[in-house]
């Protein structure tokens, strides 16, 4: 009895161990270079010189640049138009067609 508690005390470890290295690959991999981005749309920095806080200027630019809300009028359509679409593709894909095309051929 004990030794299957010691195997299920080993799995258990194991996955948490497994959790960890997880939780650390999203973090280094989606966290850091999101925090990164917004910290810089606070400042004027191009990637070789000093980094200046600006602070909100970006953003009042960005607001006030009849541009962005053009290019904002033209993507917002295409993505709602689109992404269902690709959405349902890709379930249908997964769940009906998938299955049937990896079938070993005879």
């Amino acid at each position: 009895m004990e030794y299957e508690e010691e195997i299920v005390a080993e799995a258990h470890r194991r996955i948490l161990g497994v959790l960890c290295a997880l939780l650390h690959f999203v973090r280094c991999l989606f966290l850091v270079p999101l925090v990164l981005s917004i910290a810089f749309s606070f400042t004027n920095y191009d990637g070789w010189k000093t980094i200046d806080f600006v602070g909100l200027t970006n953003y009042i630019t960005l607001f006030k640049d009849s541009k962005f809300y053009l290019s904002s009028g033209r993507t917002l359509p295409y993505t709602v138009c689109t992404l269902p679409f690709r959405v349902i593709i890709r379930y249908w894909w997964r769940c009906c067609y998938a299955p049937i095309a990896l079938l070993p051929k005879a």
